[in-house]
């Protein structure tokens, strides 16, 4: 899976904060670097990388994921009992309330 290079402005102003998904701080390289991930609607099923379809999490998150809708990736999360999965119901619910 290729990943941006964190030296864009969008992805470099998430670099030190937390991943919405498993809450480690994101950095520049490695495990935990900041990359965009097509959380509702996967790139490989035609989504777009703009608005609530897109989320800035690490490389860790957006590995484990893979091209599954966040909601389907919540359900595995909940399934495999994940320490993730509270973190991915609450944007799931926000997403659902906006």
């Amino acid at each position: 899976m290729s990943h941006p290079p964190t030296k864009e402005p969008a992805i470099a102003s998430f670099v030190s904060k937390a991943c919405p998904y498993c809450g480690k701080a994101m950095g520049k390289s490695g495990k935990y670097m900041a990359t965009r991930d097509h959380a509702h609607i996967p790139k490989s099923k035609g989504g777009k990388l703009h608005g609530r379809n897109r989320i800035i999490a690490c490389r860790s998150c957006n590995a484990n994921k893979k091209d599954y809708p966040l909601i389907q990736w919540h359900d595995r999360l909940k399934r495999d009992q994940d320490p993730r999965a509270p973190k991915v119901a609450a944007i799931l619910a926000q997403h659902h309330h906006n």
